[in-house]
C-alpha cells in the first residue's frame, strides 16, 4: 500500500501453505519507482525480507522477535536493535516511523470489507478476482477519501 496515496500497489494472492514472508520479495517486486520506507509487522523480521527492502535501498521498520540476536555485519537490522535498546521499543516506533504501518492495515480492512472469502474456486480466478477487489479499492480511494476531523476542530476548508 502507498500511503500517500493510499492505494494498493502490489498484491501477492498465496495459499494457506505460504507465509507472507516467503512472497514478500516478489510482492515488493510489483512496486515501482523508488521504495523510501517498507513498514511490517514483526512475521517479516526474516533475512530473505531484509534483503529484498536492501536491494531497494529502502528503510526496513519491522520490529524484531522479542528475544532476536545481532546478525552481524553491520546489518541494518542490528541498527533497529540498538535503536530499541536506546529508546524503548515504544520509542523506536515513534521515531521510526512505524505506525505508518496502520495505513496499510486500514486498506487491508477496506480491501476485506468486500468480502473476507473469495468466491472462485480455482486458484487462478480467486488470484484475478482479488486483483479486480483491489482495483474497486484504489477506484473508490480515487473518487475521495472520507476527511477526519478531531471531535470539537473544525475542518479546514476544502
Amino acid at each position: 500500500v502507498d500511503e500517500t496515496a493510499k492505494d494498493i500497489i502490489g498484491i501477492e494472492v498465496t495459499t494457506a501453505h505460504w507465509h507472507d514472508s516467503e512472497v514478500f520479495p516478489d510482492l515488493l517486486a510489483q512496486v515501482e519507482g523508488k521504495v523510501a520506507q517498507v513498514s511490517a509487522d514483526g512475521a517479516y523480521d526474516t533475512e530473505g525480507t531484509h534483503a529484498a527492502i536492501a536491494e531497494r535501498e529502502a528503510k526496513a521498520t519491522i520490529p524484531p522477535r522479542e528475544g532476536a540476536v545481532l546478525w552481524g555485519n553491520d546489518h541494518p537490522r542490528d541498527a533497529i536493535l540498538a535503536e530499541i535498546e536506546a529508546k524503548g521499543r515504544a520509542g523506536w516506533k515513534e521515531a521510526s516511523g512505524y505506525h505508518r504501518r496502520s495505513i496499510a492495515e486500514n486498506m487491508i480492512y477496506r480491501f476485506k470489507r468486500l468480502g473476507d472469502t473469495l468466491f472462485s474456486r480455482r486458484f487462478e480466478r480467486q488470484v484475478n478476482e482479488a486483483h479486480v477487489r483491489a482495483a474497486i479499492i484504489n477506484t473508490f480511494t480515487y473518487l475521495g477519501m472520507p476527511q477526519s476531523v478531531r471531535v470539537g476542530q473544525v475542518a479546514p476548508a476544502a
